[in-house]
């Protein structure tokens, strides 16, 4: 769980992670705000619903806009790692 106050940044159903040829990404599921992958934007203002794929091993998920408190180091490995 996540909870959120005013002024909100993120919803129930706000992106889901796939993966795709060895690689990890991001879907907008039709967020307001959307999120942001490495820096890219999804969702939101971008019009943009994805995938969006993180560039390594480690990566940076925000979720709603860019000064959101919902910020996520993200690490990636391979399968079986």
């Amino acid at each position: 769980m996540l909870p959120d106050a005013v002024p909100l940044q993120i919803s129930r159903h706000h992106l889901a992670f796939i993966a795709h040829e060895g690689r990890v990404g991001v879907v907008d599921r039709g967020s307001t705000l959307g999120s942001w992958v490495d820096g890219q934007q999804l969702g939101g203002l971008s019009g943009l619903s994805g995938p969006v794929f993180f560039t390594g091993p480690k990566g940076l998920l925000v979720l709603g806009s860019w000064d959101s408190p919902f910020r996520y180091r993200v690490s990636l490995c391979a399968h079986g790692s």
